[in-house]
C-alpha cells in the first residue's frame, strides 16, 4: 500500500488506529489522505491472535462505511487490555456480546420474557423474537440460569 503522497504505507498496519480518506467510486477506492489517530497496540502469541478474530468480526459484521462510535471504543479498550496480557476468553465473550447487542441481536440476560429474574437452577431456551423462556423438561438448546447469569454479570 502506498500513501497519497507516493511514500511507502507504513502506518498501515494491524492495531494502528488510522484516520484514513477515501476516493473514487465502487467498492475498490484510492487511499486520499492516511494519518495516525492514537498509538499502536502491540501484541504477540494469543493475544495477537485474538485481535486478528476481533478485525474478522467486525469486517465481516458491520457494514462498510457504517459507523459506530460504541463498538470503535470497546474495541480499542479490548485491544489494550489483550496487549496488557488479561485473560483472552472473558474479554472475547464480552466484545462478542456487546458487539451482537450493539448490532440489535441481544437480548436481557437477568430476566426472563415474563420479566421473572433468571433462577439460579433454572433451564432457559432462546425465543428469538422474545427472549429467555423458562421451562421444565429437559432438551437440546437449553442454557443454565447460572451460566446466563454470569454471563449478565460479565464473569
Amino acid at each position: 500500500m502506498r500513501s497519497a503522497k507516493g511514500k511507502a504505507g507504513s502506518l498501515a498496519r494491524p492495531f494502528v488506529p488510522l484516520e484514513v480518506e477515501f476516493r473514487g467510486r465502487g467498492e475498490l477506492k484510492n487511499v486520499g489522505r492516511m494519518e495516525s489517530a492514537g498509538v499502536a497496540t502491540w501484541m504477540t502469541g494469543e493475544a495477537l491472535f485474538s485481535g486478528m478474530y476481533l478485525n474478522e468480526l467486525l469486517i465481516r459484521l458491520l457494514p462498510a462505511e457504517d459507523p459506530h462510535p460504541a463498538v470503535f471504543e470497546h474495541y480499542a479498550a479490548t485491544l489494550l487490555a489483550l496487549a496488557l496480557g488479561r485473560p483472552l476468553e472473558p474479554l472475547l465473550r464480552s466484545f462478542e456480546w456487546r458487539l451482537l447487542d450493539d448490532l440489535g441481536y441481544g437480548f436481557a440476560m437477568d430476566a426472563d420474557i415474563n420479566g421473572e429474574p433468571l433462577a439460579v437452577d433454572g433451564m432457559y431456551r432462546l425465543q428469538v423474537d422474545a427472549g429467555l423462556e423458562r421451562v421444565y423438561l429437559l432438551q437440546p438448546g437449553l442454557f443454565q440460569g447460572a451460566e446466563l447469569l454470569a454471563m449478565s454479570d460479565a464473569d
